[in-house]
């Protein structure tokens, strides 16, 4: 009888061994997959929305854990007050996705749609959730192909009259030019080689006037105009700066491809201006967010302001770097006016982008300004502290 139960306990070990084995080699295989793919830069959306952040969410202990179970050996370099990590919830998460600390992981790959809400929220500051995320539109193209280009929007300019409007508008332009050229004439290197470099992937995202009878997307009467103000006031910091008004949504059109290809188009352009002018530093991708203007508008001294999100993808080898310049520029704006900045999103997998072309530069940022309901003056006061801050930031970095 003995002898049967301890036959009994070695060939339950040497199952449990033989289990262990298995998944840790798995892992080990996964582990290598991973970072394949991570150094030759292969594009694997459906690995890389829970491979990479199933590798990054676990410390170096609970590796050396899994060591252990094959080597004892590696046990000695553990911590003693170490948390041991369940192995069914590894395999279960590394072979189906599956995260039980993360209920989301459930619905994103059953729910049509819902994989857009596979994001990282960085900043948790109880208020933003995933139902009021930055949202990443994918309009038909004829939606912004067939727009009506309204006359003027109609309580876009606060407290002005339609000829006031229309007379605001050009005096901006006109004094926006004069001090690009003035200061430009002024032998100032940075101003000369122009550092900054600006663009708009989504450029015919326009805004929705009060009346409701303008396009969410235009012409001429987009988000092209807030990178302007913002080129317009990185220049009167003293800080050169190129903005490229590209109608990529035209290209779209004429190429007969789909809005979700912007980025492909808008890449294209960015790579052959990065190959011409070298002195270029950093890279902004402006667009204005889709959400509800009461999330994205905030009202500081009395003014209203449009709130900021940074979009980073995490498909690209410059992540970690993005997201870095992302997190302290979002302190510096709230530094400045509490706020001001709403968070920073992570994005990849399956229905986004991922990369957002920010592999061309570990300085590339999407900036997220204000959304379709907010008003011109709105995004022209947060571009305005915007290049206060992010001047201020620049020349830290110069001096070092």
């Amino acid at each position: 009888m003995q002898r049967r139960k301890t036959w009994a306990v070695l060939v339950s070990w040497q199952r449990i061994k033989i289990f262990g084995g298995i998944v840790v080699l798995c892992l080990l295989f996964a582990l290598f997959f991973y970072t394949v793919t991570k150094t030759f830069q292969i594009q694997i959306h459906q690995s890389s929305s829970y491979i990479r952040d199933f590798f990054e969410q676990y410390e170096q202990n609970e590796w050396i854990f899994l060591l252990e179970q094959e080597n004892h050996y590696f046990g000695k370099a553990l911590d003693k007050d170490r948390e041991t990590i369940h192995l069914g919830h590894l395999f279960l998460e590394l072979a189906a996705g599956l995260n039980l600390r993360n209920p989301t992981s459930f619905l994103i790959s059953e729910i049509p749609g819902f994989r857009m809400f596979d994001v990282h929220i960085v900043v948790d500051d109880g208020k933003t959730n995933f139902a009021n995320i930055s949202i990443e539109p994918n309009p038909k193209i004829e939606e912004i192909a067939d727009v009506k280009e309204p006359e003027i929007w109609k309580d876009h300019f606060e407290e002005k009259t339609p000829d006031e409007q229309i007379e605001t508008k050009q005096q901006s332009e006109s004094q926006s030019k004069d001090q690009s050229e003035s200061l430009t004439k002024k032998e100032n290197p940075e101003l000369i080689n122009k550092p900054i470099y600006i663009y708009h992937t989504h450029n015919r995202e326009s805004f929705r006037a009060s009346d409701g009878k303008s396009s969410d997307y235009s012409k001429t009467n987009n988000i092209t105009l807030v990178g302007e103000k913002l080129g317009a006031a990185l220049e009167k910091q003293g800080i050169g700066t190129k903005v490229d008004k590209t109608d990529f949504g035209g290209q779209l059109i004429q190429r007969n491809l789909e809005y979700w290809q912007s980025y492909d188009v808008s890449r294209q352009t960015v790579q052959k201006y990065l190959k011409s002018n070298q002195a270029v530093e950093y890279i902004f991708d402006i667009h204005r967010d889709a959400i509800k203007r009461d999330l994205t508008t905030i009202q500081i001294n009395g003014k209203n302001y449009a709130r900021i999100v940074f979009v980073i993808g995490a498909e690209n080898k410059n992540y970690k770097k993005n997201l870095q310049l992302a997190q302290k520029l979002h302190q510096l704006l709230n530094k400045k006016y509490e706020g001001i900045s709403r968070n920073i999103v992570i994005k990849s997998g399956a229905g986004v982008n991922g990369v957002y072309n920010q592999d061309l530069s570990p300085n590339a940022l999407t900036v997220e300004i204000g959304g379709v309901e907010n008003q011109l003056e709105e995004f022209y006061r947060t571009v305005q502290v915007f290049a206060e801050v992010f001047a201020s930031y620049y020349k830290e970095q110069e001096k070092k």
